[in-house]
């Protein structure tokens, strides 16, 4: 059915503060190990979840955020604000 997915760039020094920002927004993140030089995370809210995809390379940090459509489907609303609440979280100061 696809992916709804964005890309964000946050800086390695920012990092650990996005993480803190994504827990203060009452947001449980999870860690979810490496793979293939992307940190691999899950944030969930509810029965909400989002994954985070953290890439550091090439002097700037690519975070993708995304989540199955099928979820955005079944839980349009919770899933629109646990997105925008996480991709906010990633911008800010980025």
């Amino acid at each position: 059915m696809g992916v709804v997915a964005d890309f964000v760039r946050v800086p390695a020094d920012a990092w650990p503060e996005a993480l803190a920002r994504l827990g203060a927004d009452d947001i449980e993140v999870r860690d979810e190990g490496a793979e293939r030089g992307v940190t691999w995370y899950s944030c969930r809210r509810g029965a909400c979840r989002v994954g985070l995809g953290y890439y550091p390379g090439d002097g700037g940090q690519e975070v993708t955020v995304y989540g199955p459509a099928l979820r955005f489907w079944r839980r349009p609303l919770g899933m629109y604000r646990l997105y925008r609440d996480v991709r906010r979280a990633l911008r800010v100061g980025s």
